[in-house]
């Protein structure tokens, strides 16, 4: 390679910039870690709703913050173990946390899992306690866990949009708000698959119908940045991650389809939550695949850095 790179004549810069292009690492995450991905951005923002929730009317909405919180646990405990998985042995997470570095999505993402999760722990533990003094300390849980909870949702968004991935960091300021927007639909509808009163069902529809309202417009706007780019939107049309992208919008038209049925009925809400599982997953699948693609032909991208 060297000597094809020393014996390109100086009038020929593309074949330096093709070169130069061509050097990059593809991805070596595993199903894990979009799992992990889905998984995170439902817990944090689970812990959100339920401190909104507990801020509107704490008694009115009491039956949405402990499901809620038992949700944002939930997840948070099956995202760890996925997490550690992907990394091989719990001690390469606890390395992580030797240094908060701000300008690290990875360091400050690990220290947020490492915050939020015991609080989320504490306040799931504690909202239905007849204890004054336990339920105080699940509601100031709760209210850190809530705090913490949207930039833990959508720091993995951050995390891909800083790679030198070329359709992750076309994307980058879209990818937050799209985990947030995603998992926050999530979080809502499976909270309503809890017994709930009418008022509860209601308002969590009308949350149900705003998010996914915002993820299917979030992922319209990526898709037409990157269609900016030339050719950068190629893996969201074709392969094994365009047709995930596909099924990630269509099963998001349908989870909209299926809001405009009553919040009482049991059945829509069932199908609410499996098409919203499914279509996070999809989504997130999506974009890794996606970003393996571009990684391997990134000669094809190379106009992604002037967006």
């Amino acid at each position: 390679m060297t000597e094809d790179f020393l014996s390109a004549p100086p009038e020929s810069p593309l074949v330096i910039s093709e070169r130069s292009v061509t050097v990059l690492k593809q991805p070596v995450w595993i199903w894990s870690v979009p799992v992990y991905f889905y998984l995170g951005s439902t817990a944090g923002t689970a812990a959100a709703l339920a401190f909104a929730a507990q801020t509107a009317d704490a008694y009115r909405f009491r039956n949405v913050i402990s499901k809620a919180r038992g949700i944002s646990a939930g997840s948070l405990l099956l995202g760890s173990v996925l997490l550690i998985h992907d990394l091989g042995r719990p001690s390469r997470f606890l390395n992580m946390l030797r240094v908060f570095k701000l300008s690290s999505p990875m360091s400050v993402g690990s220290w947020l899992l490492a915050t939020t999760t015991p609080l989320v722990m504490l306040a799931a533990a504690f909202s239905n306690t007849s204890s004054r003094v336990l339920h105080r300390i699940g509601s100031l849980s709760g209210a850190g866990s809530g705090v913490l909870g949207l930039p833990l949702a959508g720091y993995t968004g951050v995390l891909l949009g800083t790679t030198a991935v070329p359709v992750w960091k076309s994307s980058r300021t879209l990818l937050p708000p799209l985990f947030l927007s995603s998992g926050a639909a999530s979080a809502a509808e499976l909270i309503q698959i809890s017994s709930l009163n009418i008022s509860e069902l209601k308002a969590l529809a009308r949350l149900g119908v705003f998010f996914r309202s915002a993820e299917l417009i979030t992922m319209l706007l990526l898709s037409r940045k990157l269609r900016k780019n030339r050719g950068s939107s190629g893996p969201l049309r074709s392969g094994a991650s365009g047709k995930l992208w596909k099924a990630a919008v269509g099963l998001a038209l349908g989870g909209l389809w299926f809001h405009s049925w009553k919040p009482t009925s049991r059945r829509m809400r069932i199908l609410k939550v499996v098409t919203g599982i499914v279509g996070g997953l999809s989504l997130r699948f999506a974009l890794l695949e996606a970003g393996k693609e571009s990684a391997r032909n990134p000669g094809e991208f190379e106009s992604q850095g002037k967006s």
